[in-house]
């Protein structure tokens, strides 16, 4: 089955639940259909959510074999989402005893909160807000639960703005994830931390007293996630959150006060296209007027197909390994504007080189490394070169790809962070 025809279905499966229409394709798929509608359903990650949609709909050739696959998963997320609750409820139990709040952020607060049931989404790690002074204490509760801090300090202090960190336990890993931001300093999005703790509301998580986002923060928070630091590289599941989100708080989402935060954070282009998409994909009833109050000047329909190309799309595929310099050079007139453009892609600031290639602050190495920087370009973007010169077709299709996720993420006031090609 074309994989086009198959993300509909799968759109179409993932709506509100309700009758499966008389006219609809799920009733006329063959058994090859459904292998192939459950491995796209696993890359979506929502193949829990179609086995609970299925599991009692009589479809035609929908075999027993195939209903068994689904619930495996759903029976593999209940124990794993099980697993992660008891490390999470032992940890904050800790928390509390000590006196130190925290604010629980996606998946560990969707799960227990929005969808009240272990086995309908996947979890890979907990991620947690912090107040960055409580940094130290709260690495020695971990500490004294046996988790290692697994990732480069030094890398993600400066870049990454949390630190992981991992437990290891026969036959099972947990993760979590230290936040004290959640976006770069100095950058166009602009998110108060002081602010979201303020809003914050106290709920029940594994059944310890916690601090979540109130729910417009939680519904911006998640578009950021999606649209700002994965360029909706990330298939439907995100989508499916916030399509849970909204349906669970109703009417006690405060639209206008949405809007408003989503202009204070700057990213009221990245929740305008997202809410669109919301309702294009799952008839999501989003009020026309806030749709209409976010609605910018520049809107261009190229970033709604560019966004539904990468949630659709294999990351492979929809973002090509090429630099984001390379259309700039092939489309921008002038000798001089081009030789700007690669003057200011090789030599870029020590800091940033620094990030790159993992040196530390006072590494005498830096100026050495913009050697080994112009070799690496040279080496990886040699291909694409070689394409435009020999007018490769699919050089020139992925070079037209990679100019418009440059223009959709100037659009979301995604920083350039290309330090590698």
């Amino acid at each position: 089955m074309d994989r086009n025809r198959c993300n509909q279905i799968l759109v179409e499966l993932l709506k509100d639940k309700g009758q499966i229409r008389h006219d609809s394709e799920l009733l006329t798929l063959e058994p090859g259909d459904w292998d192939t509608l459950i491995e796209l359903a696993l890359w979506h990650s929502v193949a829990a959510l179609v086995y609970e949609r299925v599991e009692h709909l009589d479809l035609p050739n929908l075999t027993l074999d195939k209903k068994r696959r689904l619930q495996t998963i759903s029976l593999y997320n209940q124990w794993n989402n099980t697993c992660i609750y008891a490390k999470l409820q032992r940890f904050l139990h800790e928390l509390d005893r000590v006196g130190l709040p925290i604010i629980v952020l996606k998946g560990a607060h969707l799960v227990a909160l929005v969808y009240q049931n272990f086995s309908l989404r996947t979890m890979s790690d907990i991620d947690l807000l912090i107040h960055k002074h409580d940094l130290t204490r709260i690495e020695d509760v971990l500490y004294s639960l046996e988790y290692q801090c697994i990732c480069n300090r030094h890398l993600y202090e400066r870049s990454h703005f949390h630190f992981i960190y991992h437990l290891k336990e026969p036959g099972y890993n947990s993760y979590i994830e230290l936040h004290w931001d959640l976006h770069p300093e100095n950058s166009a999005i602009r998110i108060d931390q002081a602010r979201l703790w303020q809003r914050a509301r106290p709920e029940t998580i594994a059944q310890e007293k916690v601090l979540v986002l109130c729910p417009e923060d939680f519904v911006l928070h998640q578009i950021h996630h999606l649209a700002v630091h994965h360029g909706f590289f990330f298939g439907l599941r995100p989508l499916r959150d916030i399509k849970e989100t909204l349906s669970f708080y109703g009417d006690r989402l405060n639209w206008i006060d949405l809007v408003e935060q989503a202009r204070s954070w700057n990213i009221e282009n990245s929740v305008y296209l997202t809410l669109t998409i919301m309702n294009q994909l799952f008839e999501a009833r989003i009020p026309a007027e806030v749709i209409a109050s976010l609605k910018p000047a520049d809107e261009q329909p190229l970033f709604l197909n560019t966004a539904l190309a990468n949630i659709f799309e294999p990351r492979s595929q929809s973002k090509p390994l090429i630099s984001s310099h390379i259309p700039f050079l092939r489309t921008q007139k002038g000798l001089f504007t081009k030789l700007a453009r690669v003057i200011k892609a090789v030599f870029v600031p020590p800091d940033l080189l620094r990030k790159q290639y993992f040196l530390t602050q006072d590494s005498p190495w830096v100026w050495f490394y913009y050697f080994v920087r112009i070799k690496d370009i040279l080496v990886r973007q040699f291909r694409p070169l070689l394409g435009i010169i020999r007018r490769d077709k699919k050089i020139i299709a992925q070079i037209q790809k990679m100019h418009d996720l440059n223009e959709l993420n100037k659009w979301l006031k995604v920083e350039d962070e290309e330090h590698s090609h």
